[in-house]
């Protein structure tokens, strides 16, 4: 293998803003001149888990799920491993050589550090915080790595962590009192659980995908009857799960129960996630009508309308949030409500229309 005293793996810029697993999948299959078809012919389907103060942790998130067990299994356009830890550290004298000898190999390095000692990380605030860092490049002579993540206020960029609190921040999740307090927390966690033990590694695959019209008619359908059958991308286990349009029931709720609960603050990525999903449709709305249904370009327009009305919804309805988060005026609690509710009156005609187009 080359020795490098630098070396940088590319990222692409990214089509959402919410979660750092789906920005990183992203990232990397954008390079693909085919994988901007892939992300379009996917990503359609919404799910929630629970309603309001029966589960304060609620997420909003696409199917499938961007991380290692869901769509970084399934996306052909990248190659997938999962090192163990305990193999790692045998073979590797230290997760500082391991890193970059995969970052050498073109895999770009994701795991759990302990976000105490990666200040310039911004996400432990001061405190130990177990997070998935995504490394993507190395600079020998200032002992620098590379990691890209949703750092300032949530937006995608790009920081540096020297190797020294990179050995700290592992040494911590893998050997200190605070990794065994994590382990305990997590065990009954499927999602925490599949990082615990694993350090995962994805590269760049080279994949001619064609675009496929009956997994879109199949996804739009799911969304609309607000079913899920693709059983297979999904493995989290909640109490409840809901689907599709019926995902608006289920923020209406949240957003009610802020009041009853009197709770700090609402997760505000949830309505970004909502925009992002709009925003997807409306990216998707655009290449089908530029690729696959040019025959059909005036009925298509006709719902790229709508769904510029529906994203212009919702980022009325995030601003609200964040609004509501800073003035802890409930007033705006009910604005928000009537927002939703006609937002997904104008989605259910629009995806009457896109379903009846595609068919």
């Amino acid at each position: 293998m080359q020795i490098h005293e630098k070396k940088m793996l590319p990222l692409a810029p990214i089509i959402e803003a919410t979660y750092s697993s789906n920005s990183h999948l992203f990232s990397v299959i954008l390079q693909s001149p085919n994988g901007y078809a892939w992300i379009m012919n996917h990503y359609i389907q919404l799910w929630c888990s629970g309603y309001g103060s029966k589960n304060r942790d609620m997420v909003l998130n696409f199917i499938p799920l961007s991380n290692p067990c869901h769509s970084w299994d399934k996306c052909e356009y990248i190659k997938h491993q999962r090192i163990d830890l305990t193999f790692m550290m045998n073979h590797w004298q230290s997760i500082v050589d391991f890193t970059i000898d995969s970052i050498n190999g073109g895999w770009y390095v994701y795991m759990l550090l302990d976000q105490y000692f990666i200040p310039e990380s911004e996400l432990g605030d001061g405190t130990h915080f177990a997070h998935k860092n995504f490394f993507y490049g190395y600079e020998k002579t200032k002992k620098l790595f590379y990691i890209a993540d949703h750092f300032d206020e949530g937006k995608y960029g790009f920081k540096t962590v020297g190797f020294s609190n990179m050995l700290k921040a592992f040494d911590s999740v893998t050997k200190g009192a605070e990794y065994r307090a994590f382990r305990q927390s997590s065990k009954d966690s499927f999602y925490l659980h599949s990082f615990r033990d694993l350090c995962y590694l994805i590269k760049l695959n080279d994949h001619d995908y064609s675009f496929n019209k009956q997994l879109l008619e199949d996804y739009l359908s799911d969304y609309f009857y607000s079913t899920n059958r693709f059983q297979f991308y999904h493995h989290y286990s909640f109490n409840k799960m809901i689907y599709g349009l019926d995902t608006y029931a289920c923020l209406i709720e949240y957003i009610n129960d802020t009041h009853d609960t009197n709770i700090d603050s609402i997760d505000y990525r949830i309505f970004t996630m909502l925009k992002d999903h709009k925003n997807l449709m409306l990216l998707r709305l655009a290449y089908l009508k530029a690729n696959h249904y040019k025959d059909r370009h005036s009925q298509l327009e006709k719902v790229i309308v709508m769904y510029k009305d529906i994203l212009t919804k919702s980022n009325m309805i995030l601003n609200l949030i964040l609004k509501l988060n800073f003035s802890k005026n409930m007033t705006i609690i009910q604005h928000i409500i009537k927002h939703l509710t006609h937002m997904r009156q104008i989605e259910k005609k629009a995806l009457e229309s896109f379903i009846e187009i595609v068919s």
